[in-house]
């Protein structure tokens, strides 16, 4: 949780001097529960620019609110591979965890192939800056050109409509079908 609320600073830190709104999806479902309220104060408490705009969790609501920014932040978070398959510009942090916790040797297994412009290794402010600050600078198409192999290491996101993928689905199986009917004649 240090490591979150260490993250969380240095962003509000780094908008003081940026006009930007930032989203925060909240974790906890239910309004009336100790942990909802946890969570709001957390970020209420922190909350020294009064751009925070907390975001009540619905179905869909976290994906709603990544859809809709410029850059997402996330430890490690699933959402955030998503995301990044899908081309928006992520920022990840899990890296910031300590070296003596278990979780750690994962993280550095699961994150082995991102670039380095989206991992954030410390908590330090001044790396934090620099990061997020490349990523606002950045153009898309360069984004998408440096994050290309990545994304389609991680997720694998497609244009194609329910229907095409099905019919080459059909089309693979009657083709293996038939080669191994006819083998076996």
């Amino acid at each position: 949780m240090e490591k979150l609320k260490c993250v969380y600073l240095n962003l509000l830190s780094w908008n003081k001097n940026h006009e930007y709104k930032i989203k925060i999806a909240m974790r906890s479902k239910n309004s009336e529960t100790v942990y909802y309220k946890n969570e709001s104060n957390f970020y209420s408490d922190n909350n020294i620019t009064k751009k925070i705009e907390l975001i009540a969790r619905t179905n869909f609501s976290s994906y709603k609110a990544g859809y809709g920014s410029s850059i997402i932040i996330t430890m490690d978070s699933t959402l955030g591979f998503e995301l990044l398959g899908s081309g928006k510009k992520v920022l990840f942090c899990a890296l910031t965890i300590s070296d003596e916790f278990p979780h750690k040797e994962n993280i550095n297994f699961i994150l082995w192939k991102m670039p380095n412009f989206i991992l954030l290794k410390s908590l330090e402010k001044a790396e934090f800056n620099s990061k997020i600050n490349a990523l606002i600078n950045m153009d898309n198409e360069e984004y998408l050109s440096l994050t290309k192999a990545v994304r389609e290491y991680y997720m694998k996101c497609e244009k194609k409509y329910p229907h095409e993928v099905v019919s080459e689905f059909i089309a693979d199986f009657m083709q293996k079908e038939t080669l191994t009917v006819g083998s076996n004649v």
